[in-house]
């Protein structure tokens, strides 16, 4: 029997409400990523979709933070999650309709994806530098310079896990446990440092002609080249460090760490050392500006 061609679409059952607006889901998508495919009934497309973005701002995060990779790569990357999160949303611009179910798994993966910000920030974060306390290895503002362009870096949370902090690294940590710094700020707020590590567990420390001394030994290869000073007198009211004369005690399972510009920076010198716990990351890498990004030393 011939088709007719003229033959008038079937009309939705009474049961079923009609299709919905194409632009709901792509905003879906946009909540929930490749949520959009799951309302229009590619179910197997969608979680297909959402798997491999999950795991490309995974890797995204990994290459950024560590410091193996270089800048490039982790740029690159970035720009491919982009890409790909925007053709997502192309494909998620269909018909599509949302049903008691749907709302369900909707509301629990939207609750799931909004704790996956903090486990990307376990695997690596971007941290901006606020002061110029680590100039000119890091820059920051500076009363003299406030125009500066502050330096975001690339944090790697995951460098302590394996191996030990070492003499010259530069760490994010947070004040909590650093009463001292409470005191002397007089907030009880906990924030981030960045620093460098100076001082290792078990050492005493002191500064001769702007050298560094560790138990009476002259640190050599590992510290930039900048003169280590000690705090001006006028400030020596603030001062709360461990000091023994002009040596600087270094507990176990604690650092000693300094900004590079020693000049500009409030450090061990004043509130003392940082325990091993208190350690949220190691600086790998500048990945803004352009012109200042690679690698940190």
């Amino acid at each position: 029997m011939e088709k007719n061609i003229y033959e008038a679409p079937k009309a939705t059952p009474p049961h079923e409400k009609p299709l919905g607006a194409r632009w709901i889901g792509v905003l879906l998508s946009v909540l929930v990523p490749s949520f959009g495919l799951i309302r229009a009934g590619e179910i197997r497309s969608g979680i297909y979709w959402m798997i491999c973005l999950f795991l490309l701002s995974i890797i995204t995060c990994l290459i950024i933070g560590k410091e193996a990779f270089p800048v490039w790569m982790g740029y690159l990357c970035f720009g491919v999650l982009l890409i790909t999160l925007l053709v997502n949303y192309v494909k998620s611009f269909k018909k599509g309709r949302m049903k008691m179910k749907s709302w369900i798994l909707f509301i629990f993966l939207a609750i799931a994806w909004e704790y996956t910000p903090e486990l990307r920030k376990k695997i690596g974060k971007a941290y901006k530098v606020p002061t110029s306390a680590m100039a000119p290895t890091l820059m920051g503002v500076s009363p003299e310079k406030p125009q500066n362009t502050r330096d975001i870096v690339a944090v790697d949370p995951l460098a302590y896990i394996f191996k030990e902090p070492r003499r010259g690294d530069i760490v994010t940590f947070s004040t909590k446990k650093i009463l001292n710094i409470s005191r002397m700020t007089k907030s009880e707020a906990a924030t981030v440092y960045v620093k460098r590590i100076v001082g290792m567990p078990g050492e005493r420390i002191k500064f001769k002609d702007g050298k560094v001394y560790a138990n009476g030994e002259l640190v050599e290869n590992v510290l930039p080249e900048v003169e280590y000073v000690y705090p001006p007198t006028s400030a020596s009211r603030f001062i709360l460090a461990s000091r023994d004369g002009d040596e600087y005690v270094v507990s176990e399972n604690e650092y000693l760490v300094l900004g590079d510009n020693t000049g500009n920076s409030f450090d061990s010198r004043y509130w003392g050392n940082v325990p091993r716990e208190s350690f949220t990351g190691k600086v790998t890498k500048i990945i803004f500006p352009f012109h200042r990004m690679g690698s940190v030393k």
